[in-house]
């Protein structure tokens, strides 16, 4: 597993410049990849957003996009070294669609460096996360508001992977007992992680892992 991967330009994703599955550069086959093949092993890349938990110092001082406009209250490794997150801001539905479909290019151009598979890293405190957890993702629209609205993202972006690799070859990691900053537990908590692995069920998935 190639962990963390982000799937679109690093100031949108994470906190570093990796252009291998960017849209802008198609990826050459990747040496991890081709290092694992030589051995008969398989090799699979985590794809990752990072959403609110990143900072302005990565957006030229614009704020991070985010479920809703909720500091996650964690700090945020810069490359001025670690800095408080701020209140980010919460993105349109336009702007989640778009991101759906960074995800399905990361998802190709995993393929084209060569990769047997993508994992979609919903754990820890990513973007897809935030969605999950009822006290970062006060939304009142589609994506928000009910086990099915805060878990819809997640699953429209493993139907975005899994249209590009087809049954067997995605994954997902998710981590729902995590408690940390603003990522609490919450009565909705075992609703909405029970509504998501309820609907894995019926996705040809790889595996389910958990943290």
């Amino acid at each position: 597993m190639v962990a963390g991967t982000p799937p679109i330009r690093a100031k949108k994703v994470r906190y570093y410049e990796d252009r291998r599955f960017s849209e802008r550069v198609l990826p050459p086959p990747d040496p991890a990849a081709s290092a694992v093949h030589s051995e008969g092993g398989a090799i699979f890349a985590q794809l990752a957003h990072s959403g609110g938990v990143s900072h302005p110092d990565f957006f030229d001082g614009e704020l991070p996009p985010a479920p809703s406009a909720v500091n996650p209250g964690l700090r945020s490794f810069t490359p001025d070294g670690f800095k408080d997150t701020v209140t980010p801001r919460a993105m349109s539905v336009e702007e989640i669609a778009s991101t759906v479909a960074d995800y399905g290019v990361a998802a190709k151009n995993a393929r084209e460096a060569g990769f047997d598979g993508v994992e979609l890293h919903a754990a820890t405190t990513y973007l897809l996360p935030e969605f999950l957890n009822s006290a970062l993702n006060i939304r009142e629209d589609g994506y928000g508001g009910s086990a099915a609205n805060r878990t819809r993202i997640v699953l429209e972006v493993l139907d975005a992977l899994i249209a590009v690799w087809g049954p067997g070859r995605v994954g997902i990691k998710i981590s729902p007992t995590l408690a940390i900053g603003g990522f609490e537990l919450t009565d909705k908590t075992v609703e909405t992680y029970d509504y998501l692995v309820g609907r894995l069920n019926g996705l040809p998935l790889s595996h389910l892992s958990g943290k």
